[in-house]
């Protein structure tokens, strides 16, 4: 018999609780605004969606300097530019779709060949690379290893002679945190104008220039001397302008 009389009183209290709740919703809802009202009931907007992340292969177009591709996995695979192995570097030429790995390991590469290569003309199955070193896989051209700023891991590839990579690049950028532009003799890409020094850094998966002359993209009013990278948007900075795509 408590146990019921209880029951009954906790159902009661709910009811109460409920209805002293819903009365005061009603009440608040007529003390506002026809404003306030519709921007209460008007649903929230949709959240700006974020730049897109750069992926691990891009195309860097210099105005008036060249196109390079870059590649900021610390392993990139060489290969034959047509095979459905989908190389990270395709060369032209008769090489298998996975022709040789190139890996980034502390301040090194290494090559890791996976058809007849040569380095210097010398046979070779496996090498850590120096600046330098011309290699060569099966039947394709020849691509030269070079590390242009000491302070950098970031190397650069030359092929010989000029040979675009699927009718866009003939040189190849191995990205190891940042890359440098400018007319600074240690620069990764030289130019004939522009600042001294831009430099593009990759942190969390996303690029980011940073020079000591304003940067803007797009024409936009309101430049600065950092800004990040947005896929095809034209970047300029003192007279120098790149853009940078997918590759």
């Amino acid at each position: 018999m408590s146990a019921s009389v209880s029951s009954r009183t906790d159902h009661g209290s709910l009811v109460r609780t409920l209805a002293a709740t819903l009365i005061g919703c009603v009440v608040y809802w007529r003390a506002l605004s026809m404003e306030q009202r519709i921007a209460a009931a008007a649903p929230s907007p949709a959240p700006s969606a974020a730049p897109r992340p750069p992926s691990s292969r891009l195309c860097l177009w210099v105005d008036g300097v060249g196109t390079y591709l870059i590649a900021s996995s610390p392993r990139v695979v060489v290969g034959r530019h047509d095979s459905s192995a989908a190389p990270d570097i395709p060369l032209p030429g008769r090489i298998p779709g996975l022709a040789a790995e190139i890996l980034r390991t502390g301040e090194q590469y290494l090559l890791c060949p996976h058809c007849d290569a040569t380095v210097n003309d010398k046979p070779v199955r496996e090498k850590v690379l120096a600046p330098g070193d011309r290699v060569r896989l099966g039947a394709s051209p020849a691509f030269t290893f070079y590390l242009p700023c000491p302070l950098s891991t970031t190397a650069l590839l030359r092929l010989e002679p000029p040979t675009l990579l699927q009718g866009k690049a003939s040189e190849v950028l191995l990205l190891d945190q940042f890359v440098i532009i400018g007319r600074k003799g240690l620069a990764h890409i030289k130019t004939p104008l522009g600042p001294m020094e831009l430099v593009l850094v990759l942190a969390g998966g996303r690029l980011t220039a940073k020079c000591k002359e304003m940067i803007s993209v797009d024409g936009a009013p309101e430049p600065a001397r950092e800004c990040a990278i947005e896929l095809g948007r034209r970047v300029c900075v003192a007279g120098l302008s790149f853009t940078v795509t997918e590759g």
